[in-house]
């Protein structure tokens, strides 16, 4: 498939203990509220992918499912994770996936699990979808198990809709409220979350319109953080946060101003580092932190100086050095052949590359999760003429900069700093376009 409480009394100790220096590292502890709808945030989706069956670790995992429709034709179940992590450790649990399996996630996903925060016994952690082509009305449907019973005899189809775009609204039809288990603080408390599924670019897609609100405050004044998972769970594995101060007219925030986890934000004059939202308690952790650690880091962020390195292309062996290719602009692309967003994106990629003046402007590919072998193949099948390098065991650039998500790309400086992330086809021209424009 494709995508609290915390005590008065410390909250007050912390904010009036603050200081502009972060010679010591806080940690703060941020109760979030909830809200309905997409927020201020591009809301992402999954693909209403068939749960297989045959798979080595999911189709052990699979339910059988009742009420499936007669009438319709072309079925098939999706499974949606809500909380992945709580999903695998508990069919460990139950000796449905096996520890090697464990591991391999634990590894794939830079997981490190906390056992005490996951239930051993298994809760309703997911939620299914079935799909199929109504016959009696002629066209596409889907049930969602809103009660999550396995058992889709009391449900209502919905004929998913095309989902509009720029901007994709906050809320959208079709929306139903799902009910799920969820462990907190020991106990699996029930729940709900909105469900949508809809027509996005051919595609059918879920998505779960909701975000979060944190407050902070520093002396009299009280600011806001919105907050919402990347991974587009309610389970907030990878959390982006951003200030009111960057939504613009249309609602949303400006891309280049959300902070990913990890990365810095800037509230009432002092630094914190995104450090997550922990959903067994209910809230999220900000780090004090200073400016000449955050240069020092390998930070993706905008405005921030991109480390440099050296590694050799796939197909010519050629060494590169980001230390050479100072006094052009740079754009790095985050990606894999195995990364269906990935090998989307790269028709508008070449179209720009094309398009570029080249002692100007340099394009370089990470590929992640392949070998040499695999990426020369891959870019002589679809003539891409950049230089290629790949993240593997010994530069480990994918981990360096802690890229968890594909793809992932930056757009450098004629200095090295980044100035821009994530843009790609007409966005990416358009950008490269005001910057090599002759004065």
């Amino acid at each position: 498939m494709k995508r609290y409480f915390f005590l008065a009394l410390s909250l007050c100790l912390f904010v009036g203990c603050q200081k502009e220096s972060t010679d010591t590292v806080q940690s703060i502890q941020l109760p979030i509220t909830i809200k309905e709808g997409f927020g201020p945030f591009y809301p992402s989706f999954g693909i209403l992918s068939p749960e297989l069956p045959d798979t080595p670790i999911w189709g052990k995992l699979a339910c059988p499912l009742k009420g499936k429709p007669a009438n319709w034709s072309r079925l098939t179940q999706t499974k949606v994770w809500l909380d992945a992590h709580q999903l695998v450790y508990q069919n460990v649990k139950a000796g449905k996936v096996a520890l090697a399996d464990y591991q391999f996630l634990q590894r794939e996903w830079k997981w490190t699990p906390d056992t005490t925060q996951l239930s051993a016994t298994p809760i309703k952690c997911f939620v299914y979808i079935i799909k199929g082509f109504d016959e009696s009305q002629g066209k596409w449907a889907v049930l969602m198990d809103t009660n999550n019973d396995l058992d889709f005899s009391n449900e209502t189809p919905v004929y998913p809709e095309p989902i509009p775009l720029e901007p994709i609204p906050d809320k959208l039809a079709n929306t139903r409220l799902i009910q799920y288990e969820i462990y907190r603080e020991g106990k699996v408390v029930e729940s709900r979350v909105p469900l949508v599924v809809g027509i996005l670019k051919g595609d059918f897609v879920y998505g779960l319109p909701q975000h979060a609100v944190a407050t902070i405050r520093h002396g009299n004044k009280a600011y806001d953080v919105c907050i919402t998972s990347g991974a587009g769970r309610p389970s907030f594995e990878s959390t982006q946060l951003c200030l009111p101060s960057s939504i613009r007219s249309s609602g949303k925030a400006d891309p280049q101003q959300v902070v990913q986890p990890g990365e810095v934000i800037a509230i009432g004059g002092v630094l914190y580092v995104n450090r997550g939202v922990d959903p067994f308690h209910n809230w999220l952790t900000l780090e004090t932190t200073d400016a000449a650690a955050v240069t020092a880091s390998h930070s993706l962020q905008v405005g921030q100086p991109f480390k440099p390195f050296a590694s050799r292309e796939v197909s010519t062996g050629q060494l590169i050095s980001l230390d050479n290719l100072r006094g052009k602009y740079v754009y790095i692309d985050f990606w894999g052949t195995w990364c269906r967003g990935c090998v989307e994106q790269l028709p508008g990629l070449k179209t720009v590359y094309e398009s570029v003046d080249k002692k100007q402007v340099a394009f370089l590919g990470i590929a992640c999760k392949n070998t040499p072998a695999q990426v020369r193949q891959f870019a002589r099948a679809r003539h891409l003429t950049w230089p290629q390098i790949v993240s593997d065991d010994t530069n480990k650039l994918a981990d360096r900069y802690q890229v968890n998500s594909f793809p992932t790309s930056i757009l450098l400086d004629k200095k090295g700093i980044i100035i821009a992330r994530n843009l790609h086809g007409d966005e990416l021209q358009k950008k490269l376009r005001e910057l090599t424009r002759p004065n």
